[in-house]
């Protein structure tokens, strides 16, 4: 069962370019989500060593604007991380928080402001 851009009644969607399986580009992982996904994976070694069969981790992700649409590749990358190592993603819940105060290189945030939202998924991860 899958459906398409445009499929639904009413809809004047097109595919995206390059929409086939396998065509897009891989995405770019940058030095933050590198060293998230380094930390998330140590961790899952870490917890693989101790002879932990459960692993319950935090991922946190800033919001570049709460109406944006679209992959999470941060997270992706992390999550792939741990999977890579053995642990299955068996469940999840997400939550979203805003920081209250404070400045970033001398602008105050404001609570409401887009560069305040987190987007936080716990995720639990077993392995055999």
């Amino acid at each position: 069962m899958g459906w398409k851009a445009g499929s639904l009644p009413g809809s004047r969607a097109k595919e995206p370019e390059g929409w086939e399986a396998g065509s897009l580009p891989p995405p770019k992982q940058g030095p933050i989500n590198k060293a998230k996904a380094e930390t998330a994976a140590a961790a899952a070694q870490h917890a693989i060593d101790a002879g932990r069969h459960v692993l319950v981790y935090k991922f946190i992700e800033a919001q570049t604007g709460s109406a944006a649409t679209g992959p999470m590749t941060g997270m992706n990358d992390q999550i792939e991380a741990v999977e890579a190592l053995g642990w299955t993603l068996d469940k999840m819940s997400v939550t979203q928080s805003e920081v209250m105060t404070g400045q970033v290189a001398g602008w105050t945030k404001h609570a409401g402001h887009p560069m305040n939202e987190r987007i936080a998924l716990v995720c639990i991860f077993r392995r055999p």
